[in-house]
């Protein structure tokens, strides 16, 4: 088979390939943006309020003290606090996933560096609310697929 009876095939071959749903050879890869992925929204507040920031998927924070709180202002808890950031200062948080991407996981950990007690959220819709005991305001690192 001669060259120009090769490239004829190969052209045959890309046009049949298009009218039956294959995908061509050059297609371009589509990236997927993080918050399309998977969402933690933390709240200052109890019960889902108060300040709030959201943090999209991928986005392992070692040390919340390097996050700046939205709203001007410290930390309104019974304990004291220095500085606007977010360690130390989350009541309660809420987690979205979009199932297509897998099942991506979050993790609050009250150490830094991931470190310490830790709440994970698996499931879309996932919330905790903590007023009191080992998890109210003590959260310090952020982490992805934990």
């Amino acid at each position: 088979m001669n060259r120009r009876r090769i490239l004829q095939w190969f052209a045959v071959l890309g046009v049949a390939g298009s009218l039956i749903g294959l995908p061509a050879a050059s297609t371009a890869t589509v990236l997927t943006p993080p918050c399309s992925i998977a969402t933690l929204t933390v709240y200052e507040d109890v019960s889902w309020s108060g300040d709030s920031k959201t943090f999209c998927y991928g986005t392992n924070i070692s040390h919340l003290g390097n996050v700046a709180h939205t709203q001007s202002g410290v930390c309104s808890s019974v304990f004291f606090r220095i500085g606007d950031h977010w360690d130390d200062c989350i009541s309660s948080a809420i987690y979205h996933e979009n199932l297509a991407y897998g099942n991506p996981t979050a993790c609050l950990w009250t150490n830094s560096f991931y470190g310490g007690n830790s709440v994970r959220f698996v499931s879309d819709g996932a919330a905790g609310s903590w007023s009191t005991g080992i998890y109210a305001d003590s959260f310090t690192s952020l982490s992805w697929n934990c």
